[in-house]
Formats: structure tokens, C-alpha cells, sequence
């Protein structure tokens, strides 16, 4: 009986500090990891010597949503936003939401091109009109890409 209730007290201690860790390196709403993530796995990617390019991603009408929707909105619309990302990234990238209204894309061992149609891709989702509490929305999306290590070719148009 008491070895069953230290078992129990270790498994549980266990699972939280397992929850704990994942706390410090995930953003609560969205489930994305966060910045201290992001940054992590950047310093290991470039450690590694792998092609990396990284897709910043800025909601310029995050304000306005906010105001407009209150904080249940503007949940609701990061929940979609982060499910939309999700939704585009292939196995081993990731999507960071880096302060409230920024998100950063880490795409490993991608060329520039392969980066360009993502980043088409992603602008074309994230800019589709979504419902929230009944009102059609759009997101005013800016998007910015950095390419590890820097190419000699021009950038493209």
C-alpha cells in the first residue's frame, strides 16, 4: 500500500514537471512553441550547418480585432491562425508565436524557392476571411523571410 502510494506520488510528480517544461516553451493559447523555442532550435539549426529560412509573420490589424472583439475574439482568431499555420508545415519546420501578434516560421533544409511558394502559400491562407462571433473577418498579414546561410543570387520580385 505505501510502495502503491509512493508509485503514484512519483508518476504524478513526473507528469507535472513534464507539463512544466512544456509550459516554458509553448505559448498557452496556440499550443506553437514560443520564442525561447524558436531560438533554440534556430541556433541548433545553423550549429548543424543546414540551410534555414525563417518566414516572420505580423497581424498589422491585431488591434483593431482586439478592440473591435474584446480577448474572446481575438482567441478565437489565433486558435484559427495557428491551425492554418499547422496546416502548411512540413514535418520538422516550425511555427512560433513569438510576442502577441508575431509569429515566426523556421524552415529547415529549404531552398528559396521552396520557401517562396510556402510563403505564397501561407499569405493566401492566412489572408482568407474567417468568422468571429458571427462577423467575417480578414487579417491584414505583413510578411518578412531571411535566408541561413545568405545566397549570392539577387532577390527575387
Amino acid at each position: 500500500m505505501l510502495a502503491d502510494a509512493f508509485n503514484a506520488m512519483q508518476s504524478a510528480i513526473a507528469t507535472r514537471e513534464r507539463q512544466l517544461a512544456h509550459n516554458a516553451l509553448h505559448d498557452p493559447l496556440t499550443g506553437l512553441p514560443n520564442r525561447a523555442l524558436a531560438i533554440e532550435r534556430l541556433t541548433k539549426a545553423i550549429a548543424a550547418r543546414r540551410n534555414v529560412v525563417l518566414l516572420y509573420l505580423g497581424i498589422d490589424n491585431y488591434r483593431a480585432i482586439n478592440e473591435g472583439f474584446g480577448t474572446e475574439g481575438l482567441d478565437q482568431m489565433m486558435g484559427e491562425l495557428s491551425r492554418r499555420l499547422r496546416e502548411v508545415l512540413s514535418q520538422g519546420d516550425t511555427a512560433a508565436r513569438i510576442t502577441a501578434s508575431e509569429f515566426l516560421l523556421l524552415l529547415e533544409d529549404t531552398e528559396l524557392d521552396g520557401a517562396m511558394a510556402m510563403a505564397d502559400r501561407l499569405h493566401d491562407l492566412l489572408s482568407r476571411p474567417q468568422l468571429i462571433q458571427g462577423d467575417e473577418v480578414r487579417r491584414q498579414i505583413c510578411m518578412g523571410m531571411a535566408v541561413y546561410p545568405p545566397t549570392a543570387s539577387p532577390p527575387r520580385n
